[in-house]
Parts: structure tokens; C-alpha cells; sequence
């Protein structure tokens, strides 16, 4: 090796705190390098290793329940595959592994199985591994050190000079020169400090930023992997539903609407009810008045006559009202009903048609009495 070579340039003529700085620099991008390569040999080779061997185990099982339905032995519809059958000799700390856990104890618990929620717990579990997160915090400890040695040698190196300064006399003292010579040396070590250090931090920081890149892209790689075969084949084959209503959900949904539905027509009838008494109280009125008119008119002068009449027009007006009523009720309730969603009332003439006959066939105390007022007042006036 020269004089000048590379072993001379960062480890001869440096100062100890230089050295010190220089070896954690490179136990650092060792360490970072090797967590890397690492993690990078386990998406590309033991990740997707793993993944095709349960791809595999998968096609097996379909060709062979093909094979039975061919030979009329199987359903046509084949049940689940079982998760305990692909699970045989999967490592249980790989990705497809630790999936094939986490589907397990969801069926073993009842409960829906969610992509999103698959997805979140390989995320958090690759996330507290922290060999891959070492990798991404070594660039910018690396870069850190080799700023820190660059102040540390710029500090020796003013500290140093202050033996090449002369005196205040002027006149250098006895042995001044070899001193002068000696902090001239000291100096130069220190300045090597400074860039030396900066120099090797900024090439671990780079050589690792490297090494980060190619594993972000495998683990992307591994992760797509992962999820395409989640989606299209291993749930479709093992869960029979993904994210949809269990039974007893749609059970207790189709229960609540129809609940609220009872007492939604619980409150219409006893408003219509209310209002049917104050008809049936004033058709009664009208009809003691009508009675009383005739009495009267049979024995009575007109004046009285004429006075029981104006009482029963009041009466008629107060049975208008509550018809009135009535009819806005109902009104409101088409309209209500108009407006509920086209899947759930339908929008054909037929179906309002329908309504209105239910309407009537319910209510049919209203038109009767109206009808028989009316029939009531003709006869007494003409």
C-alpha cells in the first residue's frame, strides 16, 4: 500500500476521537448493511417461497374436488377448504403463515372476516420488526456522526493553533520551533478529523440508502404478492363471505325497520282514531239536531225552526273540520309513502292504486257517515 493510500488517509495521522468515530461509522453501515440483505433475502426468496407453496397446496385441492365432482362424488358446490390443511409445513413467522393465523382465529371466533383488518396486522407486524426499520434509521445516524466528527475536528484544530501563534515578545522562546512543528502536525491530524470523518459518514449514509432502496421495493413486491392472492383465491376459497351481513344482522335490521315501521302505523291509526270520535260525537250532535228540527217543525213556530237550523249548520261545519282533518292525515301519509325509496314502495300506478284501496278499505267509517250527513241534509232541505 502507498504511503497516501487509503488506510493512510482515514486510520495514520488521525486523532483518537477521529478513530473512535470511524469504527462506530463502520460497525453502523455493517450492521445496517446486514439487516438489509437480510430482510432482502426473506421477501425474495423464503416469503415467496412460502406463498407459492400455498398456491400450490390451493390448486391441488381444487383439481382434486374437480376431479370428485367429475366422478359424481362431490357436491356441486364444494364447502371451504380448511385453513388447517394449507397451514401444514408453513412457517409460522412468515407473512402467508402468520395470515393463515389470523383467518383461522377469526372463523375459530365467529367473527367477519375484513381485508382491511388482515392487511393492518401484517402492516403493524412488519413495522415492529426492527431489523427493517434499522436500515432506514442507520442513513440518518450515519450522517449524524460524520457531522459530529467534523465539529469534533474543527474544535482540535483551534485548540492546536494556539501553539503556532508567537508569543507575545515577539521573539520565539527556546525550543519554540519544534513546538510550532509538532501543533502544525497536531493540526493537520485534527483538519483529517473533520473531513475524514464527514467522508466516510456520507458514504455509509449513501451505501445504505442503496441497500433501503431494493428492500422497499421487495417488500412492495412481497406485499402485492400477498394481497392479490388474499383477494382472488385463498379467502374465496376458504371464507364463504367477506365483509357481508351475518344472518343474525340481517335478522335484527330487517326486525328494527319493521319495528319502526309498527309504530310509525301505530301513531297514524291513533290520530285517525282521535279524530274519528270527534266525527262520530258530531254526526251525533247533527243527528239530535235534525230530530229536534223536525219535532219543532211540526209543532213549533219557524223562528225556532230557523234557530235550530243555524245550530245544526254550526254542527255540520265543527263534522267538515274533522273530515278535513282526516283527509290531510291521509294525504300526508301518501305523500310519505310517494316519497320512500323506488326499491322498497315501487313506482307503478298499480302500487298507488293498491294503497288507496288499503287507505279506504281501512278507513271506511269516514266516507260512510260523510255520506250519510249529506244524504241527511238533502232530505231535510228539499
Amino acid at each position: 500500500m502507498t504511503e497516501h493510500g487509503i488506510l493512510t488517509l482515514l486510520w495514520q495521522q488521525n486523532t483518537g476521537i477521529g478513530r473512535l468515530i470511524l469504527l462506530l461509522l463502520f460497525a453502523l453501515g455493517a450492521a445496517a448493511a446486514t439487516a438489509a440483505i437480510r430482510h432482502l433475502h426473506r421477501y425474495r426468496s423464503v416469503e415467496q417461497r412460502a406463498l407459492n407453496g400455498v398456491r400450490e397446496k390451493l390448486r391441488g385441492i381444487h383439481e382434486r374436488e374437480g376431479a370428485e365432482q367429475a366422478e359424481g362424488s362431490r357436491p356441486v358446490v364444494p364447502p371451504p377448504v380448511e385453513l388447517a390443511e394449507l397451514r401444514e409445513n408453513v412457517p409460522p413467522d412468515t407473512l402467508i403463515g402468520d395470515r393463515l393465523a389470523a383467518l383461522a382465529r377469526m372463523k375459530q371466533a365467529r367473527v367477519k372476516v375484513n381485508l382491511e383488518a388482515l392487511q393492518q396486522i401484517t402492516l403493524l407486524r412488519e413495522n415492529a420488526s426492527v431489523g427493517l426499520a434499522f436500515p432506514g434509521y442507520a442513513v440518518d445516524l450515519a450522517m449524524m456522526l460524520g457531522m459530529l466528527g467534523t465539529f469534533v475536528g474543527l474544535c482540535l484544530m483551534l485548540l492546536q493553533m494556539q501553539g503556532v501563534l508567537p508569543s507575545a515578545s515577539g521573539v520565539p522562546a527556546a525550543g519554540g520551533f519544534a513546538e510550532a512543528a509538532q501543533s502544525l502536525g497536531a493540526i493537520i491530524a485534527s483538519k483529517k478529523t473533520a473531513f475524514v470523518t464527514t467522508l466516510v459518514g456520507l458514504s455509509c449514509a449513501i451505501a445504505i440508502s442503496f441497500l433501503n432502496f431494493f428492500l422497499a421495493r421487495a417488500q412492495s413486491a412481497c406485499y402485492d404478492a400477498l394481497e392479490r392472492f388474499t383477494t382472488e383465491q385463498l379467502l374465496p376459497a376458504t371464507v364463504g363471505a367477506v365483509e357481508d351481513e351475518t344472518a343474525m344482522e340481517k335478522l335484527s335490521l330487517q326486525l328494527s325497520d319493521t319495528f319502526a315501521s309498527l309504530g310509525s302505523l301505530s301513531e297514524h291509526q291513533a290520530g285517525n282514531l282521535e279524530r274519528l270520535q270527534e266525527m262520530q260525537d258530531a254526526f251525533g250532535a247533527i243527528v239530535g239536531s235534525i230530530r229536534a228540527i223536525t219535532q219543532q217543525s211540526a209543532r213549533g213556530p219557524a223562528e225556532e225552526a230557523a234557530g235550530a237550523l243555524t245550530t245544526l249548520v254550526k254542527q255540520l261545519a265543527n263534522a267538515n273540520d274533522a273530515l278535513v282533518k282526516v283527509a290531510e292525515s291521509v294525504a300526508m301519509r301518501a305523500v310519505q309513502q310517494r316519497q320512500e325509496p323506488v326499491a322498497v314502495r315501487g313506482a307503478s300506478v298499480g302500487a298507488w292504486v293498491d294503497d288507496g284501496l288499503t287507505l279506504a278499505w281501512r278507513n271506511p267509517l269516514p266516507a260512510l257517515l260523510g255520506a250519510g250527513a249529506l244524504v241527511a241534509l238533502l232530505v231535510f232541505l228539499f
